[in-house]
């Protein structure tokens, strides 16, 4: 391993600590070309039938808390310092385990799950109801399921890249505004493929295909200190 995963490691460790988190203690830095974390939105293309969604690529401006390891993205290897990285992973588990910023107990995969039941439910009720009411279920089913499926995922990535930004305010709080701002613009100044795509997407208002906010809404927000009117989270 090396001495700046071991660095990183040790700044895990303290940011665990000083947050109150029992249950994430990292064994190894992943350098992650991917995103390791499954994602729940199969289940939705599944209920459409539009095609598995894309696999996500590891995020640039982000770190995963993910089994017993904290996954790092690897185009970014040897380009920070553990104290770049530092803010960086105190947002990300703050984002995961923060019982305020998460709310519901309720995971976006469990909630998938549920619609899925759901869907299947009314289908064998239908099923041994028989008859028209067979037919009615095939019909009404997917009528009642997939707009709330989708409805469901479209309010879920706003909330999401709520709590994104709310999360960076809270480690603005513990570590330092500039400090943050500091390693958000270094990122920022390397124009990395990942980050360079998401602004465009989030330009073009394509919900489905951004990575939460851009990493420039993530420097406003801790400019502004959550407060600047914007009614569109980019």
């Amino acid at each position: 391993m090396l001495v700046d995963d071991m660095d990183i490691l040790n700044v895990t460790a303290e940011l665990c600590s000083r947050l109150s988190i029992t249950r994430f203690r990292p064994r190894e830095v992943v350098w992650a070309e991917w995103n390791p974390v499954p994602d729940s939105r199969w289940l939705a293309s599944t209920l459409t039938k539009s095609g598995a969604p894309t696999r996500e690529r590891m995020r640039s401006d982000w770190a995963i808390p993910y089994r017993e390891g904290i996954f790092l993205a690897s185009t970014l290897k040897g380009q920070l310092t553990p104290k770049d990285w530092k803010p960086i992973i105190a947002s990300a588990l703050i984002y995961n385990f923060d019982q305020e910023l998460r709310g519901s107990k309720l995971n976006s995969m469990t909630k998938w799950i549920l619609f899925v039941f759901a869907y299947f439910g009314l289908m064998i009720a239908g099923a041994f109801a028989g008859g028209i009411f067979y037919l009615i279920s095939l019909i009404v089913g997917p009528v009642l399921i997939i707009p709330l499926a989708i409805l469901y995922t479209w309010k879920t990535g706003k909330t999401q890249s709520e709590r994104f930004l709310k999360a960076d305010l809270k480690t603005a709080q513990l570590l330092g505004k500039e400090e943050f701002l500091s390693t958000l613009r270094k990122i920022d100044e390397m124009r990395l493929v990942d980050i360079e795509k998401n602004k465009v997407e989030s330009a073009k208002k394509r919900s489905w295909h951004t990575q939460g906010p851009t990493i420039t809404k993530r420097i406003d927000n801790l400019l502004w200190g959550g407060s600047r009117p914007d009614p569109l989270l980019s």
